[in-house]
This record gives C-alpha cells, sequence and structure tokens, in this order.
C-alpha cells in the first residue's frame, strides 16, 4: 500500500516526538535566512543544560539565539562547531560575549581549519555582510574532552572527522533520541556546497552519506536547509541523489551554464543556495565563465 507523502511526513513527526520524549533531551532547530546561507543551529536542551551546535554567520542572528537560550532559564554548558565554514563560526563571537563560561569545542581537524581560514574568511565576508556582522577576533575552538558529551546525564556523541563539503567535519549523535545532527554533510532540499570538491572528494561524501545512513537516525538536523524541509533522513538521500548526479552532469557538460541547466533540470524542488551551483559550475569550468 502507498501512503500520501503528507501522511508519511506525519507519521514520522509523530515518531520523532516520541523518541524526544523518551529522551531527556530536546532538540530544537533554528534557520538562517537566505541572505546567511540558510545555516542550521541547533540548541540541545536538557533539565539544567543547554548546549548550542554550530553558530551562524553573522553577530545579528546569534543575538536572536543568545535571546532564545536565555529564555529557557538555563545554563550554556557549550557549543560545538562542526564544520570550519564561516556560517558555523563567524557568530562565536557574540554567543561567547554573552555566555563567557560557555565552553567552546570541536574535532582537531575542524580546529585546525578555523585558524588556518579565518582571516580570508573575515575578508572575504566583511565587504558582504558589513564589518559590524563579521567577528572582529578568533574565538579558541578546544577539542573536546572525550568522544561523548554528558548533557544532564544524557550522552551526546561525538563523531568524524568525514569529507562533506569540506574536509574534517564531525557530527553528532544522541543516541536516545537517535537524533544526527550532520554539519555540511548532508543539506536539506537546497544544493550542496560542491565547490572546489574533487571527483575524489565527492566519492568520499558519498561514503560519509552511507556511513550517517547505517547510524538509522530518526531525525536529521543538516548543515543547511529549506526551512520548510523536514529534519528526517531524506537529507541524507538527497544529498546523496544530488553528488550522484552531479558527477554525471560535469562529464556530460562543457560549460558552466550547461552543468547548471542540467542541475536545474533534475533538482527544480530545491529551495535555496543557487548560489552553490552557481559558483561550483564556475570552479568546474572556468575558462568558459
Amino acid at each position: 500500500m502507498r501512503y500520501p507523502k503528507r501522511l508519511l511526513t506525519l507519521l514520522l513527526l509523530l515518531i520523532i516526538g516520541s523518541a524526544q520524549a523518551q529522551s531527556k533531551l530536546k532538540v530544537t532547530v533554528f534557520t538562517s535566512g537566505p541572505t546567511t546561507l540558510q545555516t542550521n543551529s541547533t540548541m540541545i536542551e536538557g533539565a539544567h543544560f543547554v548546549m548550542l551546535v554550530d553558530a551562524p554567520l553573522t553577530q545579528s542572528d546569534a543575538a536572536k539565539l543568545v535571546d532564545k537560550i536565555k529564555a529557557t532559564g538555563k545554563t550554556l554548558m557549550a557549543v560545538f562547531v562542526t564544520t570550519a565554514s564561516p556560517e558555523h563560526y563567524f557568530g562565536l563571537n557574540t554567543i561567547k560575549a554573552a555566555f563567557p563560561h560557555a565552553k567552546v569545542w570541536s574535532i582537531p581537524q575542524v580546529i585546525t581549519g578555523i585558524n588556518a581560514n579565518y582571516t580570508n574568511d573575515v575578508a572575504a565576508w566583511k565587504p558582504i555582510l558589513g564589518a559590524s556582522e563579521v567577528p572582529d577576533h578568533v574565538i579558541q575552538v578546544f577539542p573536546a574532552p572525550a568522544a561523548s558529551i554528558i548533557l544532564d546525564g544524557e550522552q551526546v556523541e561525538i563523531g568524524g572527522p568525514l569529507q562533506g563539503a569540506v574536509p574534517g567535519i564531525a557530527y553528532l549523535f544522541i543516541p536516545s533520541s537517535k537524533t544526527l545532527i550532520t554539519g555540511d554533510i548532508a543539506y536539506g532540499n537546497v544544493h550542496p556546497w560542491t565547490a572546489g570538491t574533487t571527483p575524489n572528494q565527492r566519492k568520499d561524501w558519498l561514503e560519509s552519506l552511507d556511513k550517517l545512513k547505517k547510524l538509522a537516525p530518526l531525525m536529521v538536523v543538516a548543515g543547511h536547509k529549506d526551512p520548510a524541509a523536514a529534519d528526517d533522513l531524506a537529507s541524507i538521500e538527497g544529498t546523496s541523489n544530488y553528488l550522484k548526479i552531479y558527477e554525471k552532469a560535469v562529464k556530460m557538460s562543457h560549460s558552466g551554464d550547461e552543468l547548471i541547466g542540467i542541475i536545474e533540470d533534475q533538482f527544480p524542488e530545491l529551495k535555496g543556495l543557487d548560489t552553490a551551483l552557481k559558483v561550483a559550475a564556475a570552479k568546474q569550468f572556468p575558462e568558459t565563465n
């Protein structure tokens, strides 16, 4: 028997809700707007403490998150950064200023990437966002003290490094609710950032997605998403399908415009990060742009 997509979505939401009810941790996802790359920040809330996963790109978006964290009446224990890209760490300055005692953690590969790219990232984004929206200094990120973070007695497992849109991405998994936070490994109904990736890296990226799928998550928080998209396995499956078709499209295309046309024809439903496709096409075929 085939069920309508809307009914399947409702059933999945009920399953996720039931899993979260059994877990002592509440997971809330905040998605930034199109001008700030539709990036997800995730608040994991226990009985007494809160952990934030990924700080948004701008200081103004980070300030909104500060208000939401304060509204819980709980203590921000830590911020975990999944990906060494500015839309995952620029907002640390505002968050750290509001919560000076909060720890800032990641895996060594992400920390190395942030420290290596910070100066160039600020130089690239400052003319676009304005001086008040970019950080004026890098916030030090420390290696997580263990392979799992304990939040109000509940385990949050740290995984990675895995290849995604960039190398060395970390992910988090909450076993009690089977919640997976992927960083820029999975994308939810938006164009994945393929610019700068090689064929071998995209092959490794597909293997990363297969590994995440084997965790059998009920809730999946992608690195970026269409705000209307569900936080479910479709982001992993959709990203995998996109990468496979993208690889074929690159081989079929003779110009950036041709590559864009093929991908847009194949994925008319995607709602955001069109710039990711345009930049990828320009890098893939620099001689035709």
